[in-house]
């Protein structure tokens, strides 16, 4: 894994990290006893279920055979999760990277770009 060293004069705080974990967590903390149901039900009543999905951006767990089998969230709700946990993801990449980067795996950033271009074959 190529490390580089992309820090600025101010390193990053983990205090900014838990503020993104914390809002993927809170997504899931919405989960509760009000929103489980039997997939029989939401099959009979699918479109009351989905007018309270889009007020509510609550997802519902539905369930066959009394066992938790699908959860249903509104279109917009699912794009943010997407969304927070690419974020997610990614801060746990940099930091990963800073990690390397602190316990000499890395190269400064000059370096890596003159490895870059001279593998691609891009002129400097």
């Amino acid at each position: 894994m190529l490390c580089v060293d992309y820090r600025r004069n101010q390193p990053r705080s983990r205090h900014d990290d838990y503020h993104v974990i914390n809002s993927v967590f809170s997504v899931f903390n919405m989960l509760n006893l009000c929103n489980i149901h039997p997939l029989s039900e939401f099959q009979r009543g699918a479109k009351t279920f989905l007018e309270r999905l889009k007020q509510t951006r609550a997802p519902i767990v539905l369930t066959v055979n009394g066992k938790a089998a699908v959860v249903v969230q509104d279109a917009e709700s699912y794009q943010k999760l997407l969304d927070r946990m690419e974020l997610l993801e990614s801060l746990a990449g940099i930091r990963k990277s800073m990690e390397e980067f602190e316990q000499g795996k890395g190269q400064p950033l000059g370096d890596a770009f003159d490895q870059l271009r001279e593998k691609y074959d891009v002129p400097g």
